[in-house]
């Protein structure tokens, strides 16, 4: 279920939809645009890939396309950039325009066999990106990349994850300033210190949720 800026409700149901299997789908505010658009990850098969648009409420399509292979994508939002489809394709995390453009490619190797993407900025304009597995897939991985688009830091977790979030200062902070980029289960918590210890960003103290 999802909620759009003009307080549209939709709710995504099972089933066929003109011979494809509608999985996700997520508002995106294109570039210069006054209001949500929608995009929609729908799985045909292996064979023919999976096809992604993204339109607007009044039917209005803005972009259309097939990806082979594809993987569900991340609506996904950096400073100084537009909001755009984010998804771990094959040994790379790969950043898409509403029309369907390849913007950003970068290499992170195994990345690709991770379903579910989520992201958050860290400070000097770098990136910390979580994968998480679905489907047959087990564990997740993290990828820090630096200003510059390339990996500094890569990491595989046992278990899977399910959400990546920006807690408040009084949880913890980067160099006293900048909010860090947090998960909710333990395993990703750590990790998450390890990573920015591993690029030089210490955070100010530790947390160990089970505590």
């Amino acid at each position: 279920m999802l909620r759009t800026a003009d307080k549209t409700l939709f709710i995504m149901r099972g089933g066929p939809l003109c011979g494809v299997d509608l999985y996700e789908f997520s508002t995106i505010r294109p570039h210069g645009a006054a209001k949500d658009a929608i995009a929609f990850w729908m799985y045909r098969d292996r064979k023919k890939g999976t096809v992604v648009q993204v339109r607007y409420v009044d039917g209005k399509v803005v972009g259309q396309w097939t990806e082979n292979p594809s993987n569900r994508f991340s609506v996904l939002s950096f400073p100084g950039e537009a909001p755009g489809l984010w998804s771990a394709v094959d040994d790379a995390i790969v950043r898409r325009t509403v029309t369907g453009e390849v913007a950003e490619t970068h290499g992170a190797p195994g990345v690709g066999g991770y379903r579910y993407l989520y992201g958050a900025s860290l400070p000097d304009r770098r990136r910390l990106f979580l994968a998480s597995g679905g489907g047959d897939k087990w564990g997740s991985m993290i990828c820090v990349f630096d200003r510059d688009g390339r990996l500094e830091y890569q990491q595989t977790l046992a278990g899977r994850s399910w959400a990546l979030l920006s807690l408040p200062d009084a949880w913890t902070t980067i160099r006293g300033t900048s909010r860090i980029a947090h998960a909710r289960f333990p395993t990703v918590c750590r990790a998450t210190h390890l990573a920015l210890r591993a690029v030089g960003i210490p955070p100010t103290r530790d947390i160990d949720p089970l505590t």
